[in-house]
């Protein structure tokens, strides 16, 4: 078992998510206090954003249903602005930049203020430039030799994408033994239908996706977005291994 999958299982504390409030202010995170949020808050919601003023309706939400964590990804000219306004709007909200694709992408991410940066893939210029830079990494993996790749690199907290397509829950399975010493964060058409599949899962420490705030391109109203956090996160407790 992934020693972070040890910490405070059945003992979660805080908010709904048990993920410990950031100090705004405080020391820049490392990898292993990454790893060990997002094992506490079960579920990271990924939101691609078009209009800042109305993501910062659907982040309100989330934050006020227990959502700790946030991955807001690169794949728009506003996305960045999204980033910083989350960041004074929700001091305590861990932010993350999501669809990190190179070291321009980085650069963006830590002037916006993000917490921690996301990328789909393991990109070696990438990844040798964010190794010991301004803040966590996590890459992108989906084979096993990419995971070798990535370990050699000195990353053991990984992305698994995109997961539901090439049947994550399976792979990661026979993963869990292969790589004892690597945690996965899968995303990539995660429905709750499918959370208990990876929760249950020793080397899976939370999933992430947007099956909590939206459906069909349809942003839920607020109770339905409470609703849907609450359910995902009693899943993932459930089934926990």
């Amino acid at each position: 078992m992934h020693p972070l999958r040890r910490r405070g299982r059945g003992t979660d504390a805080g908010r709904v998510t048990g993920v410990p409030r950031w100090q705004p202010g405080g020391a820049r995170m490392n990898a292993a206090e990454v790893g060990d949020i997002l094992f506490r808050a079960r579920i990271t919601p990924v939101m691609a954003v078009s209009d800042a003023d109305a993501a910062a309706g659907t982040i309100d939400a989330l934050a006020e249903a227990g959502i700790g964590v946030i991955e807001i990804v690169l794949r728009s000219a506003v996305a960045t602005e999204a980033i910083a306004a989350t960041r004074r709007r929700h001091p305590h909200l861990v932010v993350a930049a999501g669809t990190v694709l190179d070291e321009e992408a980085y650069t963006a991410a830590v002037a916006a203020g993000a917490h921690f940066a996301v990328s789909p893939g393991l990109e070696p210029g990438l990844a040798a430039y964010a190794r010991g830079a301004a803040i966590p990494l996590v890459p992108g993996v989906q084979t096993a030799s990419e995971v070798m790749a990535a370990r050699a690199k000195g990353f053991s907290l990984l992305k698994y994408y995109p997961a539901v397509p090439s049947n994550g829950s399976q792979v990661l399975a026979d993963f869990a033994n292969v790589f004892p010493g690597i945690a996965f964060m899968p995303t990539g058409k995660i429905t709750a239908a499918v959370l208990g599949e990876y929760a249950a899962l020793r080397n899976v420490l939370c999933c992430g996706g947007s099956w909590m705030f939206s459906e069909g391109g349809r942003t839920l109203a607020p109770a339905e977005i409470a609703a849907r956090v609450s359910a995902s996160l009693e899943i993932m407790s459930k089934h926990r291994s």
